[in-house]
């Protein structure tokens, strides 16, 4: 995991500062934890034996996190370029394991002209109408598209794009900011990330990894980050809005993984900062799942964080703590347990998603169940698909190609981009190798871990695809959303359907929705774990965002990252 610096453009001056140490979380109980054991290799792994798999290495606490005060959204400072430019660029924490290099490793700004773009319908064009029915044409046109916040306003490497709607509002959360837009796409409001924690936008202690949901059956909006990346004081924020108006009043709170616990969580380490957070909830909780890192050190395990929901939209003891159950998996059970978000709010159980063994065609899949106070967490078992895929945890360095540009783009990992619940299934989309090539494989999984359907988007077009996420309607016909890239086009945001019924897992041809303008050379430096040499990533992703309209569960939206300009990346809206 390469580790954060304050990195400018080669215009601009490389500073450092001091890490801001925040302290204070509140330990209601502890349930005494079996076996642990030794670290093994992240993201390989054989195929599972569920007859050897038990709760020995999952500990079980009862914690507190601390509240920091009701924020008011619209009261904030007005976020702008100016502001962004002036707090300095950061590069948030990567998936490619190494230590920390002082200098960026930017190349100079190059010039290109502007590449032919594909039809925007080569296969011919259609609207969203139901009921579906696969006819191997294009995916539904967009409705509308518009532009989300951009590297300028907000000043980091990479976005993470994410987003949330609904019947009024559009919300994007990237790292570093946060807008809010009316449906048609005009901006209301955009603040910083970090203002809204209360996190000082001069300190090198800095939120990252933004997630945000909104809760369609209590008209309420949640919010997670991850902070202080490659610090011994490493936090998980959580907040919800009060009402549905993301621009009003929120709660807010932070849990502190290694200030009670510091070395002792894990035998293979302290639990010293949160990575790659993942959010979903159901009708009973919210759950936060984080990827625990030593400081300056080594993948440690997995943090899953049950909250009372009900408990946070009360603004329970906003003043105090609030008590929630955390299960700490040592790094035996690898990286990422994507927890799902529900669309249905009668069932218990909350499951989550992970990708275990491409040589094995297995996934994992877990879930939280159990009364609302008391949750349990267990393993449900391993679904295995017909195919298998490319062993480990990340594609190779700079995999993804670009036109324009000596560099490719850093392709992400295999992790599960997002998870959904809807009508007894969960569905999941992932990037994996397959024929040296980034490929978008999505799932669509029973409540006993049986496998309804594997597919993948990986047309004979030469593209690579990855960073993807899906969401499914009330027709059960899903939509995946995703970014581009070729060595004929600059990287860019697509999609595609797949049309209930349809055999096999086959989608629809793709939509690219917003292409790239520019290459992308923004790059950030790092040392290779294996040679020790300097390295360069030129990061892309982590996260994007599809969903549902809450307004009919009919259409979806989706936001996706585009290369807007030598140095910046865009994030863009659609609406199909």
């Amino acid at each position: 995991m390469s580790l954060h610096f304050p990195m400018m453009h080669t215009s601009l001056c490389i500073t450092a500062r001091k890490v801001l140490a925040y302290c204070g979380l509140v330990v209601l109980a502890a349930v005494g934890a079996g076996p642990l054991v030794a670290q093994q290799p992240v993201g390989i792994h054989p195929a599972m034996d569920l007859s050897v798999v038990d709760s020995h290495h999952v500990t079980r606490y009862g914690m507190g996190a601390k509240a920091q005060g009701p924020v008011n959204f619209s009261a904030l400072p007005e976020w702008s370029e100016a502001a962004a430019a002036s707090a300095g660029v950061h590069a948030v924490p990567s998936h490619h394991l190494g230590t920390e290099l002082s200098l960026s490793g930017l190349f100079a700004p190059l010039s290109s002209a502007v590449l032919p773009q594909p039809a925007s319908a080569p296969y011919g064009s259609r609207t969203l109408v139901e009921p579906m029915v696969f006819n191997g044409y294009t995916s539904p046109s967009p409705s509308l598209t518009f532009g989300g916040v951009n590297s300028l306003d907000s000043g980091y490497i990479p976005p993470d794009s994410d987003g949330a709607v609904s019947a009024t509002y559009v919300v994007t959360a990237v790292n570093g900011a946060l807008l809010v837009h009316d449906r048609s796409g005009n901006r209301l409001n955009i603040k910083s990330l970090d203002s809204f924690w209360g996190i000082s936008t001069t300190q090198t202690y800095y939120s990252y990894d933004p997630t945000i949901e909104y809760d369609k059956f209590n008209d309420r909006w949640i919010l997670t980050c991850c902070a202080g990346a490659n610090s011994s004081n490493g936090a998980i924020l959580l907040a919800v809005s009060q009402t549905g108006d993301p621009s009003g009043n929120w709660y807010r709170w932070t849990t502190y993984p290694d200030a009670y616990f510091p070395h002792v969580i894990l035998s293979t380490g302290s639990c010293d900062w949160p990575d790659f957070g993942k959010m979903g909830f159901n009708k009973n909780w919210i759950v936060v799942q984080t990827n625990m890192y030593q400081y300056k050190g080594n993948f440690v395990g997995s943090f899953i964080s049950v909250f009372n929901k009900a408990s946070m939209y009360a603004g329970q003891n906003a003043g105090g703590s609030v008590s929630y159950t955390l299960y700490s998996l040592d790094s035996s059970y690898n990286v990422t347990q994507t927890p799902a978000v529900s669309n249905d709010n009668s069932v218990n159980a909350l499951y989550l998603l992970q990708n275990w063994s491409g040589s094995g065609k297995q996934l994992r899949l877990y879930k939280v169940d159990g009364s609302v106070s008391s949750p349990t967490f267990s393993l449900v078992g391993a679904p295995t698909g017909g195919s298998a895929w490319g062993d480990g945890d990340a594609f190779p360095l700079n995999f993804a190609p670009q036109a324009g540009a000596p560099n490719g783009l850093d392709a992400g990992t295999f992790r599960i981009g997002n998870a959904v619940y809807r009508d007894g299934y969960i569905w999941g989309a992932q990037a994996v190798l397959l024929n040296n090539k980034s490929v978008i494989q999505w799932w669509q999984i029973g409540t006993d871990s049986s496998v309804a359907q594997q597919g993948r988007i990986d047309e004979t077009d030469g593209y690579f695809r990855s960073f993807p996420s899906i969401a499914v309607n009330k027709y059960d016909n899903a939509m995946i959303g995703y970014s581009r890239f070729s060595s004929g086009e600059y990287a860019g945001g697509a999609y595609t359907f797949y049309v209930q019924g349809t055999p096999g897992g086959t989608t629809e041809h793709e939509v690219l929705y917003k292409p790239g303008q520019a290459p992308y050379m923004s790059g950030q430096g790092e040392i290779d774990p294996i040679t020790q040499a300097p390295i360069t990533v030129y990061r892309w992703g982590d996260y994007s965002r599809t969903m549902i309209d809450p307004s009919d569960d009919l259409h979806f939206w989706t936001i996706q990252e585009y290369a807007l300009g030598n140095y910046q990346w865009g994030t863009w809206w659609a609406h199909v």
